[in-house]
């Protein structure tokens, strides 16, 4: 299953709202002393009254879209989805943790009024890593997987 697939999956599961994939947040700079690239999410969920509950758009293209109803949204959803070198984990990571924290931040600083959850998805293979899922409840992240929806952390 390709991190396009989960994105999907998780995108039908949800009531309402377009998901946006690979929305470009960040600056690309080579000047001392900063050194970076443009970055992106894998998906930014928006929640609107009108949209399909599976509605998926690409960013590039659609940044007005995207831009106006952000601009009117409470609230959005940084989302991402967990992988490793290209193929899909079967649980949460250290790393794809990071992203969504870092997406989130990334996300609010380029556009101020949005207030965004972090969301990780992944697939959720038979163990879970109950360590990991009590550090995502106590710093905002929320996990959602395929085999069950969002996880509720169990004590670790």
């Amino acid at each position: 299953m390709t991190e396009l697939d989960l994105l999907k999956k998780y995108s039908k599961a949800q009531v309402g709202g377009v998901i946006f994939r690979e929305v470009r947040v960040g600056k690309a700079s080579n000047k001392p002393p900063c050194y970076g690239k443009e970055r992106s999410i894998d998906g930014v969920r928006i929640p609107t009254s009108s949209s399909k509950p599976d509605e998926m758009k690409r960013f590039k293209g659609n940044e007005q879209e995207f831009e106006e109803l952000l601009a009117s949204a409470a609230a959005v959803e940084v989302i991402e989805v967990a992988h490793t070198y290209g193929s899909p984990a079967h649980s949460i990571g250290r790393g794809v943790i990071g992203q969504a924290l870092v997406g989130k931040y990334l996300l609010e600083m380029k556009y101020p009024t949005a207030k965004a959850t972090p969301i990780v998805v992944c697939m959720g293979g038979k163990g879970r890593d109950c360590m990991l899922e009590k550090v995502c409840e106590r710093i905002g992240v929320k996990v959602w997987s395929t085999r069950g929806g969002f996880v509720d952390s169990i004590a670790a």
